[in-house]
């Protein structure tokens, strides 16, 4: 029985308990690990380097393209076990200035019949002075990582750029990238902020602040006009990238859900791979792409590859597919680059959309 199969055996156990149990219950599991790596054995394969996978983005090297979401390790102390996992890099948080219980649980639902979870955790985290205490006593990282700034709940929108500066000037010197958030569902008037001038103010101070590649994570909801938009702010202002997407509120996707927080997994997809192609087609690589949004398999993540993305990202797809889930990617994709005759994944970038 290979490793996926037998998480395919456990699953049914977890998923009679609360997600959120789980997700605690996953994230000890994981600190151990980082101490007892042999830990992992018996659900993950061994990390491979595959060299055909071995990419550059946003001014970083990395062994392979394929990424650890935020909100899986939200106090930035799984950076360890993320590598050991398979992952090319993995982005931390959201983290804000002061540390946040998140709104009321229950918080988290999972869907299988649609591969799907819904959250409206809120933001939940330790805080920055913690959370730089956790990533200082993991340095040096064997991998590039991210930090995903978010502002707090009862910072008014006229003064949330404080928020997201304070952030930089505390944490973005340990940062391989900074990803900011304005388009969770979770914090209320967050989503008020996605627009062109707040996104131009917020990067270049960012910027500023941490010298370091500032990202934007977008909604899924916005009309192509919006995100269009917000890709050319954050070119203009200097940045990086973008992230497409965070959870979406069409709550439509996923039959009996929640009418509150936001769908991430299979029911994203849809949306994900529509705001992927309206952003590679618009912006021409003036700046690059995350994709993220129901990548649970290589054929997904090439596909998103071909359409624009330099990088994909992952969460939900380990909580239904296992925590074998990145070496299964890894190893199908350098397949698929073999398949069709590229020797570098940086080759295959685009490919599809016929720039």
């Amino acid at each position: 029985m290979n490793r996926t199969n037998m998480y395919g055996v456990i699953r049914p156990l977890l998923f009679k308990t609360d997600p959120e149990r789980i997700n605690a219950a996953a994230d000890a599991f994981l600190r151990a690990s980082g101490i007892f790596p042999k830990l992992l054995a018996p659900l993950v394969d061994s990390r491979r380097d595959y060299e055909p996978l071995h990419s550059e983005a946003f001014g970083m090297k990395l062994e392979n393209p394929v990424g650890l979401a935020a909100g899986f390790d939200k106090n930035a102390r799984l950076i360890g076990p993320a590598y050991n996992l398979g992952f090319g890099f993995t982005e931390v948080g959201t983290v804000t200035p002061e540390p946040q219980r998140g709104n009321e649980r229950p918080r988290l639902f999972r869907y299988p019949g649609s591969g799907s979870v819904q959250n409206r955790m809120g933001f939940n985290n330790c805080g920055e002075e913690r959370f730089a205490r956790n990533m200082s006593k993991g340095m040096p990282f064997r991998m590039p990582v991210g930090i995903n700034f978010g502002k707090n709940r009862a910072t008014p929108n006229e003064r949330a750029l404080d928020d997201y500066v304070e952030l930089a000037v505390t944490l973005g010197k340990y940062a391989s990238y900074i990803a900011v958030n304005l388009s969770s569902p979770n914090t209320p008037g967050l989503r008020d902020l996605e627009n062109a001038e707040f996104v131009t103010d917020a990067v270049r101070a960012i910027r500023s602040a941490s010298m370091k590649p500032v990202l934007v994570k977008i909604s899924p909801d916005n009309p192509p006009k919006h995100m269009i938009e917000i890709g050319h702010a954050v070119a203009d202002a200097g940045g990086s990238g973008i992230i497409a997407t965070n959870t979406t509120r069409d709550f439509t996707l996923v039959p009996n859900s929640n009418l509150d927080g936001g769908i991430s997994g299979r029911a994203l997809r849809r949306y994900s791979r529509n705001a992927l192609k309206i952003l590679s087609n618009e912006l021409d690589g003036d700046i690059g792409i995350v994709s993220v949004g129901g990548i649970d398999s290589a054929e997904e993540a090439y596909y998103r590859i071909l359409n624009g993305a330099s990088l994909v990202q992952v969460y939900t797809a380990m909580i239904f597919e296992g925590p074998n889930i990145a070496n299964e990617i890894n190893k199908g994709l350098a397949a698929l680059l073999r398949r069709d005759g590229y020797d570098k994944v940086s080759q295959a970038v685009g490919a599809g959309t016929g720039r």
